[in-house]
C-alpha cells in the first residue's frame, strides 16, 4: 500500500493527489451543509424580521456567494499538489477575476438596494424612476471599469501609463 501511495504521476505523489481530493470532497460536502442547514435557518430567521437587508444579504450569500466558495475550496484543494507554472498562474488568474466580479456585483447589489429603499421612502414618478435608472447605469459603468483596471494591473499591464495616455 506504502508503495502505491508514494508513486509520483506528475511530479506529483499518489498521497499528494488523495488529499487534494479529499479536502476537495470535504469542503463541497462542508458547502453542502451550509447550504441545507444554516441557509435555511437563516432564511427562516430573516423572514420574520420586518426589515428587508437580512433577506438581500441571505440573497447574497444563496446566489452571488456560492461560486465563490466552490472555487475557494478548489484553489485550497490544489495546493497541495504542484502544478505546471502555467497551469498555476491560470488558477490564480481566475481567482483574481472571480473576486473582482464578486466585489463588483457584490458592491452593486448594496448600492442599489440602498438607492432604492431610498427612492421607495419618497414618492416616485417617472423623472425619478428614470433618474434612477441613469444613476445605476451610469454606477454599473464606473465600478466596472474599475473592476477591468484592477484586473488589468493585476496581470501586469501598467495602469498609470493607459490613464495618462486617455
Amino acid at each position: 500500500m506504502q508503495d502505491i501511495l508514494q508513486q509520483t504521476f506528475f511530479d506529483n505523489r499518489v498521497l499528494d493527489y488523495l488529499i487534494c481530493l479529499a479536502i476537495f470532497v470535504i469542503g463541497v460536502i462542508a458547502i453542502y451543509i451550509f447550504k441545507t442547514i444554516i441557509l435555511i435557518r437563516l432564511k427562516k430567521w430573516a423572514e420574520q424580521t420586518a426589515t428587508t437587508f437580512d433577506d438581500l444579504l441571505i440573497r447574497i450569500i444563496e446566489k452571488k456567494s456560492m461560486p465563490i466558495l466552490y472555487f475557494g475550496i478548489f484553489y485550497l484543494s490544489v495546493q497541495f499538489i504542484s502544478l505546471y507554472p502555467v497551469v498555476e498562474k491560470g488558477i490564480n488568474s481566475l481567482g483574481i477575476i472571480l473576486l473582482t466580479i464578486f466585489a463588483v456585483r457584490l458592491i452593486l447589489t448594496l448600492i442599489i438596494y440602498g438607492l432604492e429603499t431610498y427612492w421607495e421612502r419618497k414618492e416616485v414618478d417617472a423623472s425619478r424612476k428614470s433618474a434612477f435608472r441613469m444613476i445605476y447605469t451610469a454606477l454599473k459603468v464606473i465600478f466596472w471599469g474599475f473592476a477591468v483596471i484592477i484586473i488589468l494591473d493585476n496581470f501586469g499591464v501598467q495602469i498609470s501609463t493607459l490613464i495618462a495616455g486617455i
